[in-house]
């Protein structure tokens, strides 16, 4: 299982360092004025998160102490700090895109999967200990939000979403919330399922192949 992941990890890396300039986002030149440029880095960011999926710490894990989180395999860990970190590149980009281009509002339907796929994993990964603090956590649900929000205005399942993560962000770090009720609401369970796992990741494996 290990050596599958490292061989879809690395196909994927060559994937986005091969793609040409008009396709890639830079943060240290001017913009990239190619919306789609933009979706397409999400995307990839989302599949790391898919690919690291099934190495993420059960639910029991969730509510283990602190000692046993520090005994937690090698390969959790690592998949748990690769989708912390595609999590923020996600939300960078959503930043970068608002900058170019005012909003979400005319934005396909794709960037509601990446944004929601990145809010769960962060909310996670704040629990299980692989982010700095719970404001840099508040400040990337807070940015996922207004993605949704803005994306809600084309299209209805981002308006749902939109729904359950502000409801996380306003309740996040009170006393009395259920970690794994924050990490599955029930509203987002089969979006999150189906067409991450099926859309997502089979997509990903046909341009791969290409």
């Amino acid at each position: 299982m290990q050596c599958l992941f490292d061989t879809y990890l690395l196909e994927l890396n060559r994937w986005k360092y091969s793609l040409p300039p008009e396709l890639k986002v830079d943060r240290s030149t001017k913009k990239n004025m190619f919306p789609h440029a933009y979706i397409l880095n999400m995307s990839y960011h989302t599949s790391i998160i898919l690919l690291c999926k099934p190495f993420l710490p059960k639910q029991k894990q969730h509510r283990a102490s602190a000692e046993s989180h520090n005994g937690a395999d090698k390969a959790s860990k690592t998949a748990m700090l690769l989708c912390a970190e595609s999590a923020k590149e996600i939300a960078t980009l959503s930043q970068q895109y608002r900058s170019a281009f005012s909003s979400f509002r005319r934005s396909p339907i794709t960037a509601t999967h990446c944004t929601l796929s990145a809010a769960l994993v962060t909310v996670q990964a704040y629990h299980l200990g692989h982010t700095q603090s719970q404001t840099s956590t508040k400040h990337l649900l807070e940015t996922f939000s207004k993605t949704l929000e803005e994306l809600s205005d084309s299209w209805l399942p981002a308006r749902r979403y939109w729904n359950s993560i502000r409801q996380i962000d306003q309740g996040f770090g009170r006393a009395g919330v259920v970690e794994t009720d924050i990490i599955r609401p029930t509203g987002i369970r089969g979006y999150y399922k189906s067409t991450a796992l099926l859309t997502g990741l089979a997509s990903w494996r046909r341009q791969i192949s290409t």
